[in-house]
């Protein structure tokens, strides 16, 4: 049974007495209401244009997930949400790029919630492991878009190949499948590269 002092916590330090660090404590926890503001925000966004499915990207469902670390203490929810910001990031680069368009929520929710769930790495480390949970993660979060989002938006590609890759796989199994294979393959060097930079002192 784990015990309080091998708990996956975020911690503040040692140096502190028990009132002072209980207060840091919440008070560094608070800080979970600034990516929550940046979901909120994508969330109003994407009501206001008429598709509120896009709410669904992985990457806008990172800014809950690293939130939700915060105030519930739960680190693995962050360690998951910052190896799928990552690759994230490039993609809306280029997407935002070619489109033309970008929006304050949608920077915000890429570029501020990386910068945040980077500088909180020093505090919580990252596990090896981190990266089954954030392919579970995925997983869910793909079948939640084809059960709750329309097949034309294609949201985190849950229906269909990328446009323009139809001819590379005809069938929607085998895009799926070389997906899924580069998508655990990235996963796993990314959580050992990080893993090395910031490795769990448990």
């Amino acid at each position: 049974m784990a015990t309080g002092k091998n708990r996956d916590a975020i911690t503040l330090g040692s140096g502190m007495g028990p009132d002072t660090k209980s207060a840091a404590t919440w008070r560094f926890r608070s800080l979970g209401l600034i990516p929550l503001g940046f979901f909120l925000l994508n969330l109003f966004h994407h009501i206001q244009e008429g598709k509120p499915d896009h709410i669904l990207w992985i990457c806008n469902l990172d800014n809950l997930m690293i939130a939700l670390g915060l105030l519930l203490d739960a680190p693995v929810l962050i360690r998951i949400a910052i190896l799928w910001l990552v690759p994230g990031f490039p993609l809306w680069l280029i997407e935002s790029y070619e489109l033309g368009a970008w929006p304050l929520p949608a920077v915000c929710a890429h570029v501020g919630a990386l910068l945040i769930g980077f500088a909180l790495l020093p505090r919580i480390r990252m596990k090896r492991v981190t990266w089954i949970y954030a392919t579970l993660y995925a997983l869910i979060v793909q079948q939640l878009s084809r059960w709750f989002t329309r097949s034309e938006l294609n949201i985190n590609v849950a229906f269909r190949p990328y446009s323009g890759w139809e001819q590379t796989f005809p069938h929607y199994w085998m895009f799926w499948l070389y997906i899924f294979g580069l998508t655990i393959a990235f996963l796993f060097l990314l959580s050992v590269l990080l893993s090395r930079l910031f490795p769990s002192r448990d």
